[in-house]
């Protein structure tokens, strides 16, 4: 008599469509992105527009330095490559 002992591990990724929704939102440049706002601005009336206080500072007020200009680039590309691979790997899933 034989006796056999086996254990299989298999690793699924499954994302969600607000997941996919979310790596097409990081791929748009900031044009698009803002164009993408104001649209969901217009489409949804729950959604309003605060406008900063005076006293509150903006980004557009004080500009980033150079070192965080090119780390939140960095963040960019890496998370613009990160997208494309996850769509890769879901184009694979599905075909």
């Amino acid at each position: 008599m034989r006796l056999q002992v086996s254990t299989r591990l298999a690793q699924q990724q499954i994302l969600a469509p607000q997941l996919i929704l979310s790596m097409d939102i990081l791929q748009l440049g900031v044009a698009d992105l803002e164009v993408r706002i104001q649209k969901e601005f217009t489409e949804n009336p729950a959604l309003e527009l605060v406008e900063p206080t005076p006293g509150e500072a903006t980004s557009t007020e004080t500009p980033p330095d150079e070192e965080t200009r090119r780390l939140m680039e960095a963040q960019y590309a890496a998370a613009k490559r990160f997208v494309v691979k996850q769509k890769a790997a879901i184009e694979a899933l599905q075909a």
